[in-house]
């Protein structure tokens, strides 16, 4: 029983991707998330907005979203996104 649990919590992990902010450039970022099950690309693309926007408002900033890109559910493929963003003044 526990090797049941312990295969699922494995593949659950797996299933589920997010690099969280990584820095591409001197005030640029990306996010990237990939994961199972039947959620559109467009609102892997909004939770990583707001994601981005909270990662900017601890700066004291605002998030500039400069490109977003969603793909949906896909026979063989999981749902994901990736936005690369900058945070500006407000």
């Amino acid at each position: 029983m526990n090797k049941v649990i312990g295969i699922i919590a494995v593949l659950f992990v797996v299933g589920c991707a997010n690099s969280g902010v990584v820095q591409t450039g001197p005030n640029s970022y990306m996010i990237a998330k990939s994961e199972w099950g039947f959620t559109s690309g467009a609102v892997h693309v909004a939770r990583l907005t707001q994601e981005a926007s909270e990662f900017c408002g601890g700066k004291g900033k605002q998030v500039n979203l400069i490109t977003a890109n969603g793909n949906d559910v896909e026979f063989g493929k999981t749902p994901s996104a990736q936005i690369q963003f900058q945070c500006i003044n407000k």
